[in-house]
C-alpha cells in the first residue's frame, strides 16, 4: 500500500464510533483527528468533564493541530444532527486553503459547501471514493 490520505474527521460527537470503525476498514486512510479516540466514549458522548473549561481549550488547540496535519477534512452528517464544532473544522481547513469532502445532506451545511475547496458528495462510500482518487498521484 502507498501513502495513506491523512483524513479529518468532522461530524457530531455521536460519530464518533463510527469513525473508529472506519478508521479500521478504510486501509487507503489515516485518520488523524483525535477527538473520536480521546474524546468520545463507546455511546458517542462526549468524554471529559462538563465543568472543566480548560478541557474546551485543550481538545480545541487539538483539533486545530490536527486539521493542520491533514490532506483533508470530512465533515459528514444527516438531516437530524446539530452541527456546530464540525462547522468551525472545516472552516478551518478552507481558511488554511484545504479541501474539504462535505457527505450527506444537512440544512447546517449552507452555502459554504459551494466554496471552491469544498466538494459536495451524498455518501460516505461517495467520500471513500473520492478520497481513493485525492490521493492517487497524477500521471506524468
Amino acid at each position: 500500500m502507498g501513502k495513506r490520505i491523512k483524513v479529518y474527521t468532522a461530524s457530531c460527537l455521536n460519530k464518533g464510533p463510527l469513525w473508529r470503525e472506519l478508521a479500521s476498514v478504510w486501509e487507503e486512510v489515516e485518520i488523524v483527528a483525535r477527538w473520536p479516540f480521546l474524546h468520545v466514549n463507546n455511546e458517542g458522548l462526549p468524554d471529559w468533564p462538563e465543568d472543566c473549561p480548560a478541557h474546551g481549550a485543550e481538545f480545541w488547540q487539538q483539533d486545530h493541530d490536527d486539521v493542520l496535519r491533514a490532506d483533508v477534512v470530512l465533515i459528514y452528517a444527516i438531516e437530524t444532527d446539530e452541527l456546530r464544532g464540525a462547522l468551525v473544522e472545516s472552516g478551518m481547513a478552507l481558511g488554511l486553503g484545504k479541501p474539504v469532502i462535505v457527505a450527506g445532506k444537512n440544512h447546517r451545511f449552507g452555502t459554504w459547501q459551494y466554496h471552491r475547496l469544498a466538494r459536495r458528495v451524498p455518501t460516505l462510500e461517495a467520500a471513500r471514493s473520492l478520497l481513493r482518487l485525492m490521493s492517487t498521484p497524477a500521471s506524468v
